[in-house]
């Protein structure tokens, strides 16, 4: 059984300004591309355990170089990304 992920359209506008940033400043063009796949793959599969829970049934997810907030509605089986953090440096 799928999920059906959703990336609301601002987060996912969002998206394309950090990817633009990222190669304006020199970083890993793939890097931005390989997280947003894995967070498709990962909440495609289990939303409901993946991440860390918040308030009420928000959760997030992190695969560096991006933090998404989400809410999985299993009734629908749909997970909406709602928001994105970019983070394009690990701190050491």
């Amino acid at each position: 059984m799928n999920w059906r992920v959703i990336w609301r359209k601002r987060t996912a506008e969002r998206l394309s300004v950090y990817q633009f940033l990222a190669r304006e400043r020199g970083r890993d063009p793939l890097a931005l591309p390989r997280a947003i796949e894995e967070i498709d793959r990962l909440l495609s599969r289990d939303p409901l355990t993946i991440g860390e829970s918040r308030h009420g049934n928000e959760r997030v997810l992190i695969a560096h170089p991006l933090s998404v907030f989400f809410e999985a509605f299993e009734d629908e089986m749909v997970v909406l990304i709602y928001a994105a953090v970019h983070y394009p440096s690990m701190r050491a």
